[in-house]
């Protein structure tokens, strides 16, 4: 009987023997590195408030931004507006003088977008007010504007912004910079929505370039990976010009 409660024994104070060691050694382990995971602890709490914080400063850039490129946007629609009411000689010569007409409220808005470059806002006035600069004979100063800019975390604007790019240096016939940019978009997965119309533009490029077997194969791609679309019948029709145009030479 002794042996039997001697072994009873034992199977009650092993184990709890064990846990008891194990609770000594972890609480020795806290005491040991405490001062390392109290700063592990205040280093990880300083960066979820600087991120937090970040991201309220980013939202009140953004609103502000809004308001002030808005604004002078709409004053110069409304320029644009008063301009196309005008008839006879003062039309045309404020048609003449386009620094006259629209110079002052095209400086502000441009000072507002440098002010916010990586703002939503700035980027779509942006986008707008190079249209207009280069349909007013300003593709220079378009282009100079849109290459200052940098979209962040906006797949969409960062694609359109690149295209209208492009878009620009084609019409300046500087062909092979057009062709980077191009490339760069054909590459990007995030940028699919443009890929066809980046092909066309691609096409035209390497036309202008003389690499007239290239810019064939491209309109023939677009007709095979787009086939019903606005880029398979633009590619169509440039196809066809182009080799209208090498039977002539």
């Amino acid at each position: 009987m002794t042996n039997l409660n001697s072994k009873n024994t034992e199977k009650i104070v092993g184990p709890s023997s064990s846990h008891e060691t194990f609770t000594e050694l972890f609480v020795s382990w806290l005491e040991k590195y405490s001062q390392v995971i109290l700063a592990l602890g205040i280093t990880i709490f300083a960066i979820a408030l600087v991120w937090l914080g970040y991201g309220q400063w980013m939202n009140y850039r953004e609103k502000k931004a809004s308001t002030v490129i808005y604004k002078l946007q709409s004053e110069l629609d409304q320029l644009k507006s008063n301009f196309s009411k005008l008839e006879g000689e003062k039309k045309k010569s404020l048609d003449v003088d386009f620094m006259k007409t629209y110079g002052e409220k095209v400086h502000e808005l441009k000072h507002a977008i440098y002010d916010y470059p990586h703002s939503n806002a700035a980027i779509i006035a942006a986008l707008d007010l190079g249209t207009f600069l280069s349909k007013n004979k300003l593709t220079n100063q378009a282009i100079d504007l849109l290459k200052q800019l940098k979209v962040k975390n906006n797949e969409t604007l960062a694609a359109m912004l690149d295209f209208k790019i492009a878009t620009l240096e084609m019409d300046e016939r500087n062909y092979k910079e057009s062709l980077a940019l191009l490339e760069k978009i054909g590459a990007n997965k995030n940028y699919s929505f443009l890929h066809g119309e980046a092909l066309v533009k691609k096409g035209l490029a390497l036309q202008k370039l003389g690499q007239f077997e290239r810019a064939r194969e491209i309109f023939q791609r677009i007709g095979v990976e787009y086939p019903d679309s606005e880029s398979s019948r633009l590619a169509k029709g440039y196809l066809r010009l182009m080799l209208l145009e090498q039977r002539k030479n």
